[in-house]
């Protein structure tokens, strides 16, 4: 189980979010009996409460060191999970657990690569509330006409996927430039970004191409499922263990369409069914 171990510890790496991922706000993934929290992101006078950038902002990878305050005037307490909208490559978020009620500071962390300088309006939500905050981000400007899907950029779209017997789907897609050369990642996040998966693949030219992928044909096509709090539920299948077999059926730029099934392997060396895996990037 080492080379199962090495090869998702390896595709998490490649990733946007690493297995060692901390929360915000609370610190923690655990669970709690509080149930859901209930509160707003407004005033009485329905404008929004206090928000502010702390820290500093360029083109690339977000700078961890810096990060989105708001505020949530908490009526019950409870887990919460508070996103933004993708926004120049980069969407921001929080999860954790309100204990107390009143208003609360929350840091929302950033994650993805931002693709050009100027100033961004990210507008996150909570309990079906909304509110803006512009984000500067120094760099050069994009040029009029680019779009998104770059390299490391996080999009939209849609996937599915039946794990043991459970169904997982979700919106967010990036897709990277691998470190081993002529491969790319392609991962996929619960909108929840409680589990994410993906597949290290190789990339003839240096760009994702259509065509068929076993994860047994070489060292090069790995495909990887895990928790984001843990290393629990993590299977694998890669040249030695397990089969995944992975169809790229369209190919638009960076944007890609596609299936995949067959058969991972846990921690434990048992197999698990991966079934009806469908993607499809906008």
């Amino acid at each position: 189980m080492k080379y199962l171990l090495s090869l998702c510890l390896f595709f998490a790496c490649c990733t946007l979010i690493s297995c060692d991922q901390k929360m915000v706000h609370d610190g923690s993934f655990n669970n709690t009996s509080l149930g859901t929290a209930v509160g707003t992101l407004k005033d009485d006078n329905n404008s929004c409460l206090p928000a502010a950038v702390k820290g500093t902002f360029s083109t690339g990878t977000v700078n961890s060191d810096a990060y989105l305050e708001i505020s949530v005037n908490v009526a019950s307490p409870g887990s919460y999970l508070i996103t933004t909208n993708t926004v120049n490559g980069v969407f921001f978020y929080a999860k954790g657990v309100f204990y107390q009620k009143g208003i609360q500071k929350v840091q929302l962390t950033g994650k993805g690569d931002f693709q050009a300088g100027g100033t961004f309006p990210f507008t996150y939500t909570f309990n079906d509330m909304s509110c803006t905050l512009d984000v500067p981000v120094a760099g050069t400007p994009a040029n009029p006409g680019n779009g998104n899907g770059g390299d490391g950029d996080i999009v939209s779209g849609s996937w599915s996927v039946t794990i043991a017997g459970v169904k997982y789907s979700g919106t967010k897609f990036q897709l990277t430039k691998s470190t081993a050369p002529n491969t790319y990642t392609f991962s996929f996040f619960t909108d929840d970004l409680a589990y994410m998966g993906g597949f290290l693949l190789p990339a003839p030219g240096g760009k994702p191409a259509a065509g068929t992928y076993r994860t047994t044909d070489n060292v090069y096509t790995i495909f990887s499922w895990m928790k984001m709090s843990s290393m629990d539920n993590t299977i694998g299948a890669g040249v030695s263990s397990g089969l995944v077999e992975i169809r790229i059926t369209a190919v638009n730029g960076n944007k890609v369409e596609g299936t995949y099934s067959g058969t991972a392997v846990n921690m434990n060396g048992d197999d698990v069914k991966v079934a009806d895996g469908k993607f499809k990037m906008n």
